[in-house]
């Protein structure tokens, strides 16, 4: 359960995503990489992540001991900008730490891809205004 905190009065109905990790700086990183959100607190047991827009949720790491090959039910799915080429996109993930978690026949999204932890997510194909 979270605590009250400051950090949660400006958030809405939900005030953070909590993650559960073994390495909650790791997945920090890749989660920032991977969404383009910054860094906003990095501690021994946590970290967090939330949009440089200051608005909605916040994207929590806390460290556990649980096995990191049963993460859970934890589903998250990125959707890049109309102009990013899903190849490169999807190469930009793997440099970040991404993998896929079995074999895929496209590079055109949907794709399945799974974080450092073996949370699995989905690349979307990009919002067409």
């Amino acid at each position: 359960m979270l605590e009250p905190r400051e950090e949660y009065i400006d958030t809405g109905a939900v005030a953070a995503i909590v993650v559960d990790t073994t390495d909650p700086s790791r997945l920090a990183t890749f989660w920032s990489t991977a969404s383009g959100w910054p860094i906003t607190h990095e501690r021994n047991r946590y970290a967090g992540i939330r949009s440089a827009t200051e608005q909605g949720p916040w994207l929590e790491f806390l460290q556990t001991h649980h096995d990191p090959k049963n993460p859970g039910h934890l589903h998250l799915d990125l959707v890049p900008f109309p102009t990013d080429d899903p190849a490169r996109e999807i190469e930009r993930l793997c440099a970040a730490g991404a993998r896929t978690p079995g074999p895929t026949d496209s590079a055109t999204p949907p794709i399945i891809l799974a974080d450092p932890e073996t949370y699995e997510f989905r690349l979307l194909r990009p919002h067409q205004d």
